[in-house]
């Protein structure tokens, strides 16, 4: 919950320590800064926070956090949010376990996620208490018995095992002593303890209903798929099965045959964001078959919304694609001629894609550097997308999602840029690009709002890398603005070509800097628009 200015002498939002952890989780760190390219994200291996919380009995808080996160996508450093999870569920504090165990399946979403949890429990610190207590046991056991059998099946065959901490299935199943409740279930324990000659012989051919078949045929797919030396055998598994490359033995990760199977189910994400790879394997070579398949699944409005495809996805998998080579920073170095058909699917998917985007319900101003620099300019995090680019499809989503808002622009004032929302990429950017340009002075949009009586929830101030101020600096001006409009005002810098700069006062919820851009960034606006970060 966002402090209200006026609750604070100089109209600064306080930073909690659970505002603190929520930036740890989703940034990486507890700074106000995230930054596009992940590999410029500073890494913290602890958290002041954490141990302030744990200190003063407000763990369950944090629990909440995690179980609200769930960790997904968006959590840069998955392995520091599962540590503090392991941290909470072994505190000494028999109220804190529970509410750590009562939101295992919340928090812990996959395979490789228990794996890892488990493998941080038996290293962590003995003094924290040792051995698997009833509500680890009892927390592991329901995870394996609320899952349906045959998705049980794909998680545990999809990551076997951590290999660097040497732990499987095997061992978790023998240390909490699971004991099954449905007889599919049954099916995939035994599986994972004693291989698939024991899955099979589990129940007579008198005692098999449809759920045991189904268990018993799909670990069987993964059984033979990892073994076969059929590719056509292979690849008809994969397609009967829906099975993912993680099940598929890796003598056939480029085989065609698998792949055009693989098209037709993987996440769509997946996909578009390796279609240059793909196509350099011998995939889209005409307008049939593989190629008919994605670009359906792109034109269909249901895959489009269950597949959660931002515009900003489609406009980065579409610029890598037109780029007939791999990107300066890959390891391997590949070409590729672009099926036609596909760019202009991907063309039309980004602009249906714009619907599915949930608002924010604010009142927004966006002030936009037009210095032809962002014409030029590289976006850090997302390879071939230019900062003007970036800055006109993020318009365009504000002018098709948004119901307040005002698109204006450093020129020889703070002037307004008329984008209507059926303005095409093109359109837009041709649009904010055709104005002369102006200084940029972050602090500039915050007065001029003040001066005019202009209402706002959120200043989003785009630029390439010109984060420069007069006089006044963009904390003092969102205080001073928040003071003169008795407005909970955010203000969030992105500097799309930055490598790191520091506009936000790290103390103050209400203030964030993005350095670069990637496809996380349109999801981590949202969250702090919304308030959710």
């Amino acid at each position: 919950m966002a402090t209200h200015c006026t609750d604070v002498v100089d109209y600064r939002w306080p930073m909690t320590d659970i505002d603190r952890m929520r930036r740890f989780f989703y940034l990486g760190c507890e700074s106000g800064t995230f930054y596009g390219d992940t590999q410029r994200q500073p890494s913290a291996s602890r958290t002041d926070s954490l141990e302030k919380l744990l200190l003063t009995d407000r763990g369950e808080e944090l629990i909440a956090v995690l179980s609200e996160t769930g960790l997904n996508h968006l959590i840069l450093k998955r392995d520091l949010a599962l540590s503090v999870y392991v941290q909470c569920a072994r505190h000494p504090s028999t109220a804190l376990r529970q509410a750590s165990y009562s939101q295992f399946d919340n928090i812990i979403k996959n395979s490789q996620d228990l794996l890892h949890f488990v493998a941080l429990v038996d290293s962590y610190d003995p003094s924290h208490g040792t051995g698997w207590g009833r509500g680890l046991r009892r927390a592991v056991t329901n995870w394996f018995n609320n899952k349906d059998p045959v998705h049980l099946a794909r998680l545990t065959t999809q990551q076997r095992r951590i290999m660097k901490k040497r732990w499987d299935h095997r061992d978790v199943l023998r240390l909490a002593h699971v004991k099954p409740k449905k007889n599919g279930t049954a099916v995939v324990l035994k599986y994972l303890v004693k291989g698939i000659a024991e899955a099979k012989s589990a129940y007579s051919e008198d005692e098999l209903n449809d759920e045991i078949k189904e268990v018993k045929a799909f670990l069987e797919a993964v059984e033979e798929v990892g073994k076969s030396e059929d590719e056509q055998r292979v690849a008809a598994l994969v397609g009967e099965h829906k099975l993912l490359l993680e099940h598929v033995n890796s003598r056939w990760h480029k085989s065609k045959e698998v792949w055009s199977m693989l098209v037709q189910h993987l996440p769509l994400k997946d996909i578009i964001l390796s279609l240059g790879r793909l196509t350099h394997q011998g995939l889209f070579a005409s307008d049939d078959g593989e190629t008919s398949t994605l670009c359906d699944r792109l034109n269909s409005d249901e895959e489009l919304r269950a597949a959660q495809l931002h515009p900003y996805d489609l406009l980065q998998a579409m610029k890598s694609y037109r780029a007939k080579k791999s990107n300066r920073g890959d390891k391997v170095k590949f070409k590729w001629s672009p099926n036609k058909t596909i760019v202009e699917t991907l063309d039309k998917a980004l602009l249906m894609s714009f619907k599915f985007i949930q608002p924010t319900a604010k009142k927004l101003l966006l002030a936009i550097d037009v210095s032809s620099s962002m014409k030029l300019s590289g976006v850090n995090g997302s390879p071939g997308v230019t900062a003007m680019e970036a800055v006109a499809l993020l318009t365009m989503q504000v002018v098709r999602t948004e119901k307040e808002f005002r698109i204006m622009a450093f020129s020889k004032n703070l002037e307004n840029i008329d984008v209507t929302s059926e303005m095409t990429l093109e359109e837009t950017r041709a649009k904010i690009g055709e104005l002369p340009m102006g200084n940029t002075n972050v602090s500039y949009p915050l007065k001029w709002a003040l001066e005019n009586k202009v209402s706002a929830d959120i200043f989003m101030i785009f630029t390439d890398c010109e984060t420069s101020f007069e006089e006044t600096s963009p904390s003092q001006a969102l205080r001073e603005y928040r003071k003169g409009m008795n407005l909970d005002a955010k203000l969030v810098v992105i500097a799309l070509a930055s490598n790191g700069f520091e506009v936000a006062d790290p103390g103050d919820s209400g203030m964030l800097d993005i350095a670069g851009f990637n496809t996380n960034g349109p999801e981590i606006l949202r969250k702090f628009a919304t308030g959710e970060l």
